[in-house]
């Protein structure tokens, strides 16, 4: 049902184009470009009114959103504890344990885009409630920030486990990267719910935008920990 009003403004716009353009689209309504800027008009206006707040618009919007937590604060968090309750694997060979590393970084690497991303947003809100920037400047900040969390994901999207890996290994590592997949899309919808408070200043899309962000948690927690099963496993670190 949220598609529809975006549709609508797509026809009319494309409508009001064509007619524009070659000055007419038929016989019988719009024979000239004056009367085809109507349904443009129309389409632009419908679009404004549904997709983002006006540009003009102002007010406080409650910050209470804290970035989360980033993936390199919770391993060296979890890491100790993991470790301790994890015994080593046995016949580890040494080139198991050195592909580790590198998919380790990899997977890292991207969580650290998704990371900075996230960082930005009480920033986002916080500069709002200053009166820095409107509401609709917001609202286009926290898509760009969302867009930024969604190529994150894609890129872990892509990794698969060593292949040097043992199948326990292998397993446990793919679980960890559908968690920090879901995570990380969780992350993403929690900052739409927060374009969407932005927007209309509902807070049912703050209490949203708190619960997704929330799952997003615990999802990275669930990864990691996994993660680091396999490494202390494999002793990665043990030197």
């Amino acid at each position: 049902m949220e598609k529809i009003p975006f549709l609508l403004s797509f026809l009319l716009i494309s409508a009001g184009l064509v007619g524009v353009v070659r000055g007419r689209i038929d016989r019988r309504w719009f024979t000239s470009r004056a009367t085809a800027l109507l349904p443009l008009a129309l389409g632009l206006l419908l679009l404004f009114l549904t997709s983002a707040p006006p540009l003009g618009a102002a007010g406080r919007v409650p910050s209470p959103i804290k970035a989360p937590l980033p993936a390199d604060a919770v391993l060296s968090y979890l890491e100790p504890i993991v470790r301790a309750g994890t015994e080593r694997g046995d016949h580890v060979f040494p080139d198991q344990r050195r592909s580790f590393p590198h998919w380790e970084r990899q997977v890292l690497e991207a969580h650290r885009q998704a990371d900075g991303a996230l960082a930005q947003v009480p920033k986002v809100l916080d500069a709002l409630n200053r009166g820095d920037i409107d509401r609709f400047t917001a609202w286009v900040r926290l898509g760009v920030l969302a867009e930024d969390v969604r190529q994150a994901n894609l890129t872990i999207h892509d990794l698969t486990p060593p292949s040097l890996l043992d199948l326990r290994d292998r397993h446990t590592l793919e679980e960890a990267l559908a968690d920090l997949k879901t995570s990380l899309e969780q992350k993403r919808r929690g900052i739409q719910k927060l374009q969407a408070f932005v927007r209309g200043t509902d807070a049912r899309d703050l209490t949203a935008a708190r619960l997704e962000l929330d799952r997003g948690h615990d999802g990275m927690v669930a990864g990691l920990t996994k993660m680091l099963r396999v490494k202390a496993r494999l002793g990665v670190g043990d030197d």
